[in-house]
């Protein structure tokens, strides 16, 4: 892909046994930070890098009209990557003069036996605010997982009433086998122009989904479902404020059943609060697991090497 068409790239290799971002490139108004190194020399003593680590910032701390944010991801094979944000990405009022839409554009390319833990932080849409969202992920076989978190919550709560007063936003989450997509597993697209959702979200806060496909989550499967109960009996017994839990699994691949991998997981959970504090603890509940060994293999290190959402906890 063509660097001068304005997309930052982020590519992660295996270099033996540790993940690495081997390419790094940011273009304004982006910028990627690397937690990991970019190499390790063979006489290196360094603690080995199991995951690589980056997040995926704003300069400004936020996203204007007209701005255009373009991020290409390989993952080669056999390497692993968690891409997260520092913060909420929050988009401020389109203006009547900007001539280019604001929008979010993210290709993933995840290759045999690699891992991409892909959790942004939430998207905070502000009053007039008009956003477009499309992120691809491109699963090389059946080998590849993903895990993804896609959130958005309401504007300020303000005399001025900014909840739920956008302008526009329109979201699409396409998840497939292939560089095309050849097989489309997923396909999620919400587009809420015009639309007045101050008043069909009523005092509702956050919708957060979280998508779980791949054999390398097959082994949390029964946990994720035992809180995924868990999170579903606290929200009955809790009459102070609302929050729902669903759950869906991938059954059928272009109008085929989905059998061809047995030890493949794959799961969509979506989570709607009217509580911004019970709505992260209700995320992080189920994404615990990753926190810890799986049960069925405690050798095994854990998924996450820390929680990116660690600023939402109380």
């Amino acid at each position: 892909m063509n660097l001068q068409s304005g997309w930052s790239v982020l590519e992660v290799e295996n270099i033996r046994g540790n993940s690495l971002a081997t390419k790094l490139f940011s273009t304004y108004p982006s910028k990627l930070i690397s937690l990991t190194p970019h190499s390790i020399s063979s006489n290196s003593n360094a603690q080995n890098t199991r995951i690589s680590t980056t997040f995926y910032t704003q300069f400004g701390g936020g996203i204007v009209s007209g701005d255009s944010y373009k991020l290409l991801i390989t993952i080669h094979s056999n390497a692993q990557s968690l891409i997260t944000t520092q913060g909420a990405t929050k988009v401020y009022k389109s203006t009547k003069t900007c001539q280019h839409p604001t929008q979010s554009r993210i290709h993933a390319f995840i290759k045999s036996n690699s891992v991409l833990l892909f959790m942004p932080d939430t998207v905070i849409l502000y009053k007039d605010a008009a956003f477009q969202q499309s992120h691809e992920f491109h699963l090389e076989d059946e080998s590849s997982s993903l895990l993804l978190v896609d959130s958005l919550s309401r504007g300020r709560r303000t005399n001025s009433n900014e909840e739920w007063n956008f302008k526009a936003f329109q979201n699409e989450i396409l998840i497939g086998y292939g560089t095309q997509n050849e097989s489309v597993l997923i396909k999620d697209c919400v587009d809420l122009n015009g639309i007045r959702m101050n008043e069909l979200m009523h005092c509702m806060n956050s919708v957060i989904t979280v998508y779980v496909l791949g054999p390398v989550f097959k082994q949390y499967e029964s946990e994720l479902m035992e809180k995924y109960l868990e999170i579903q009996m606290e929200s009955r017994n809790n009459r102070h404020s609302r929050l729902y839990i669903s759950k869906s699994s991938i059954v059928r691949i272009n109008g085929r059943r989905n059998v061809r991998n047995n030890a493949c997981c794959a799961l969509v959970f979506r989570i709607v609060s009217s509580d911004a504090v019970r709505s992260s603890h209700a995320l992080h509940t189920l994404l615990s697991p990753f926190l810890s060994p799986p049960q069925q293999n405690p050798q095994c290190p854990p998924l996450l090497p820390f929680y990116p959402y660690h600023h939402h906890q109380h």
